[in-house]
């Protein structure tokens, strides 16, 4: 009776239905879908890749003649110009396998040498801390460029005879340092460039104490170091900030100084698998084995910033390896033509090759003149001025008592004083217009000196139409980044590239991922 008084309650619409159990999904139907979207997701690229494959690569097109090849044994330092070079897997031999860092970078724990005591006399005691390439060490010595140590630019190196000869380090005003290569496994060092962790081995404490008086930066120990300048509420800790901005960068030098240490023979830094393949590997480069360059190019920029009544920079700026011109007998070689290949091949059939892998991108090196390692510019000099330590953190502080104290404590500090007349005295001379090419620009914020300085030249020109944006590149990071030039991996390690060898490039047909 239930049953039929319920059915008919139903049947009127006066009661809902019993709502039947879903029913539980299947494991097996999800396999299924599961196998055939990832299996047409694989036909799909196998259909690309035949695609790829079945275009006939275009023939190599002689396209200029190799015009100067420039090595730089010390990274940043001046470049060698040499009539030939052998090619290694990390690049032309000798190239930036020295480096200055800042004196952060502990000896590696599980290392000890009488050559690097650790009792408290000695420069920098081992770190407890365990070490991993994949790990952020606070103490890890990062690199030195002109970026941060302009006066890198007057450094000139004597290229090095032989696998395992002295490198004879030269600056204007100094003795010149003799560097027998130091090659004990007992003497490596953590150091950084940009965010790769590797060891290196550190070349002792003369060469220390050089490059510190060259690049004008005292060693000290970096134990217990503060500083009440910046931190005026800050409780007393070591320097172990990996991103220093520009206004910290030299107090912290003078307390860490610097080391100067060599690329091991058994160590392998890779580079960026996203442009290069997986067995291209580099020395102390920021991140390819060479760079190449292009006179016609160079031509083109010098036009455009002579057209803004800016005086024209040359070729050291950009720090090329390789520069190529238009040779006799073939058509002009057009400016930028580079930004078009896939690989080039030097010489005849048996000639060194590379592959062209990723257009570099171009930081405030540029605009350093390699000859003085001046950069001048106006605002810069006076940013460093509003920005020095004696002025407050955030405005909520700037009347703070412990803070006006601290500012009161540390206002007539004799270098400090001295660091604001040299500043004030830099601005003057700007202002008078004594300076050549001034510009103005700024510091930037970046843990390695800072990005270009924007309307320094030749930034400013190269950022009216070498922009990734003005270049249509995908990425959104690279839009307001400035290109010259292109980075190259190494194809045939062992060959030798010599001035005046014919240069031969594919056109590029594989879509890139930049």
């Amino acid at each position: 009776m239930s049953e039929y008084l319920d059915s008919t309650l139903v049947y009127w619409g006066w009661r809902t239905p019993p709502s039947e159990p879903e029913p539980e999904p299947d494991p097996t139907q999800l396999m299924i879908a599961i196998s055939v979207v990832v299996a047409t997701f694989c036909v799909l690229m196998a259909i690309r890749q035949m695609r790829l494959r079945s275009v006939e690569p275009p023939p190599m097109e002689l396209v200029g003649v190799v015009s100067g090849i420039f090595v730089y044994p010390l990274k940043s330092a001046r470049g060698v110009a040499v009539p030939e070079a052998t090619v290694t897997p990390r690049g032309l031999t000798n190239d930036r396998l020295w480096m200055a860092v800042d004196a952060n970078g502990d000896l590696a724990p599980h290392f000890s040498s009488p050559m690097f005591p650790t009792s408290p006399d000695a420069d920098f005691p081992a770190s407890p801390t365990p070490y991993s390439p994949h790990t952020c060490h606070p103490h890890t010595g990062a690199f030195l460029s002109q970026r941060r140590a302009p006066r890198l630019a007057l450094i000139e190196a004597n290229l090095p005879g032989a696998a395992g000869a002295a490198l004879v380090l030269h600056m204007p005003g100094m003795a010149a340092l003799t560097v027998h290569p130091v090659d004990s496994h007992a003497a490596k060092r953590r150091v950084r460039v940009w965010d790769d962790q590797f060891l290196a081995i550190d070349q002792g404490n003369v060469p220390a104490a050089w490059l510190a008086s060259a690049l004008e930066i005292e060693g000290k120990s970096r134990e217990s170091h503060t500083c009440p300048f910046l931190y005026p509420y800050a409780t007393p800790r070591p320097f172990v900030d990996c991103h220093p901005s520009p206004d910290v960068f030299w107090s912290r030098m003078r307390q860490a100084g610097v080391r100067l240490v060599r690329m091991a023979d058994d160590e392998r830094r890779e580079c960026d698998r996203k442009y290069a393949p997986r067995d291209q590997h580099v020395a102390f480069s920021d991140g390819f084995p060479l760079l190449l360059t292009s006179e016609p190019s160079l031509g083109e920029l010098n036009a455009r910033v002579a057209a803004r009544g800016k005086p024209v920079v040359p070729m050291d700026r950009f720090r090329p390896n390789l520069v190529i011109r238009s040779c006799d007998g073939v058509e002009r070689l057009n400016p930028f033509a580079e930004d078009r290949w896939e690989a080039i091949s030097l010489g005849d059939a048996d000639g060194a090759s590379f592959g062209v892998v990723k257009p570099c991108t171009r930081c405030k090196i540029p605009t350093i003149d390699q000859a003085s390692a001046t950069q001048v510019l106006a605002l810069a000099t006076f940013r460093l001025i509003c920005h020095t330590p004696c002025f407050p953190l955030s405005t909520r502080h700037a009347f703070a008592p412990r803070f006006c104290a601290t500012l009161l404590r540390h206002a007539f500090a004799p270098r400090f004083c001295a660091t604001l007349l040299r500043h004030a005295s830099a601005l003057l001379w700007q202002m008078s217009g004594q300076a050549d090419g001034a510009a103005e620009g700024h510091l930037g914020e970046d843990d390695e000196g800072g990005g270009p300085a924007a309307e320094a030249e030749p930034t400013a020109t190269l950022r009216t139409f070498r922009t990734g944006e003005k270049l249509g590149f995908r990425k959104p990071a690279w839009s307001k980044e400035v290109f010259f030039g292109q980075n190259l991996t190494v194809l045939s390690p062992g060959s030798t590239v010599t001035v005046g060898d014919l240069v031969y490039a594919i056109p590029r047909v594989t879509p890139t991922n930049f």
